[in-house]
């Protein structure tokens, strides 16, 4: 299938950048550190691994709230939340490109509005595309706490952008619900994350195949 578009909006972790498995082992990192149950890590891993597109925030008060059945406060929650980036940071900012994408954004950010909405953390994430060099293409990157849906609705009002010609590229469940809410064209990036909720859907191995689905509104 083939869209035309004149904005898209790009997650982060597995479609810009290899780096879900560095999030993964991030839980495991610091949850193993702090002492949590072996059982109760594994579970909000498997989460985790189910649920790509949502936020450490939520995933971490899903562990206590629905694994452990207990409160986490907000300066808890935050706490781990900062550990949690300390951890992982520069692995993702040192990260492999998924292959093509580093080109398809210096070749294509003239062309197309580029947008990045992601689970991960808004000021870690910055500070990672400005390392990169990658908020030289993008005209905004939003991030957690707030969440995907809101941000993608964010991006639309903010930009003016036509749902009839913005293309969200994810690679988990969680980001074909925020382009669905939002009434977008989506294409699924063949990641660790993409099972069989993209069995149906335009789907690419990496960014030399998404030039084939796209062409300028």
């Amino acid at each position: 299938m083939r869209f035309s578009v004149d904005a898209i909006i790009f997650d982060f972790d597995g479609v810009l950048v290899e780096s879900n498995n560095i999030r993964t082992e991030g839980f495991r990192s610091l949850l193993t550190g702090r002492g949590y149950p072996e059982e109760a890590v594994e579970q909000l891993v498997a989460f985790h691994e189910n649920n790509g597109g949502l936020s450490r925030y939520y995933k971490l008060r899903y562990l206590h709230e629905k694994i452990l059945n207990e409160q986490i406060t907000e300066d808890g929650l935050n706490s781990l939340c900062n550990e949690f980036s300390m951890i992982v940071k520069q692995a993702v900012t040192d990260a492999p490109w998924v292959k093509g994408a580093h080109e398809f954004l210096k070749e294509n950010f003239s062309a197309f509005r580029l947008f990045i909405a992601s689970g991960s953390d808004q000021n870690e994430l910055r500070d990672i595309c400005r390392l990169r060099e990658i908020d030289r293409f993008v005209k905004d990157i939003l991030g957690s706490p707030v969440d995907k849906k809101t941000n993608v609705n964010t991006l639309l009002s903010r930009y003016s952008l036509s749902p009839d010609t913005t293309l969200f590229v994810g690679d988990s469940v969680n980001d074909l619900e925020a382009a669905e809410a939002a009434n977008l064209k989506f294409i699924a990036r063949h990641s660790e994350n993409c099972g069989e909720w993209c069995k149906d859907l335009t789907v690419i191995k990496d960014f030399t195949e998404l030039n084939s689905h796209i062409n300028k509104a």
